[in-house]
């Protein structure tokens, strides 16, 4: 399959750049084709995930191995057909986000000042409150949803990808205990990041545990909520480059013994076992199994360690 032209929202800087584009210039067309294309490829993928979980059945295509496999094909699928034109939802959104019907001229000025928020908020409201959250019932759903992420993230790192899926592991019981808003929406949190005073954006307050002088107690803490997994990655990289305590560890993250260490040592976590648990999670067989799967599946480019 021949490797899609259109910016992918697995990747950080086409994804910050059409994010910083769409704020800057909300009208321009190309901005709004772009993420016209982005909704109509998560569409396509829901629906031919829900395709496939309403004919399954107890066949020989029907293993977690398969599904593992058809997930991953999905994924590209719809990212290829939403490219090529797909279903045309993509002009049909941009064109609401426009506020323009395709073939018509544009209302006047007077009516458009009217209406033209209420297409806007209707995307907005789908993609912030309505949108479902990915399945991570298992670490091998686990990596395969946040494989790409984790790659942008260490190439921003220069350190080993494994390590950072490794580290969100141990921070949300792969996947399952994602802290929650108080609508209970995920925080898309992954590295339980805590709100300090330069964040700006959306808390959640949640009980922690915490060691104080070695003795675990239970604290009340604000926690950062992103919108995605991928703004959590972004984050995770920007935290670690602006905190002038992680300026150790971050000269260390070619080697990820080292990398996990100092980022204990520099008290990214209280728990003195930390580190430990963390170079226990990367060297698990249940990673190695998921991270095998993966690159046996992708190839060498896209599965590369």
């Amino acid at each position: 399959m021949a490797p899609s032209t259109t910016p992918l929202y697995t990747h950080f800087d086409s994804f910050t750049e059409l994010r910083q584009t769409a704020r800057q210039a909300p009208q321009d067309p190309e901005t709004l084709r772009q993420v016209g294309a982005q909704f109509e490829s998560f569409f396509i993928q829901i629906m031919l995930k829900n395709m496939r979980e309403a004919s399954q059945g107890e066949g020989l295509l029907d293993s977690q191995q398969v599904q593992f496999y058809q997930g991953l094909f999905d994924q590209q699928i719809s990212l290829e057909l939403a490219r090529k034109g797909g279903l045309g939802l993509a002009e049909m959104i941009a064109s609401q986000l426009g506020n323009k019907v395709p073939g018509k001229e544009s209302l006047p000025s007077v009516q458009k000042t009217a209406i033209s928020r209420a297409p806007i908020e209707r995307i907005e409201r789908v993609t912030v409150t309505e949108k479902p959250e990915p399945a991570l019932a298992t670490p091998a759903e686990f990596a395969q949803t946040l494989w790409p992420y984790a790659q942008e993230a260490a190439r921003a790192l220069q350190a080993d990808p494994r390590v950072l899926l490794a580290q969100a592991a141990l921070e949300t019981g792969w996947g399952r205990q994602i802290l929650r808003t108080e609508t209970q929406e995920s925080s898309y949190n992954l590295f339980n990041i805590k709100a300090d005073g330069q964040w700006q954006g959306p808390v959640t307050q949640v009980g922690t545990l915490e060691y104080r002088e070695g003795v675990a107690v239970r604290e009340q803490a604000r926690f950062r909520v992103y919108e995605s997994f991928g703004e959590s990655f972004e984050d995770y990289v920007t935290f670690l480059q602006q905190q002038p305590r992680y300026h150790h560890a971050l000269s260390h993250t070619r080697n990820p013994e080292s990398f996990i260490q100092a980022l204990a040592e520099a008290g990214y976590a209280t728990d003195p076992a930390y580190a430990d648990k963390v170079l226990g999670v990367l060297r698990s067989e249940a990673l190695g199994q998921a991270l095998e799967e993966i690159i046996n599946y992708l190839g060498p480019q896209g599965g590369s360690l």
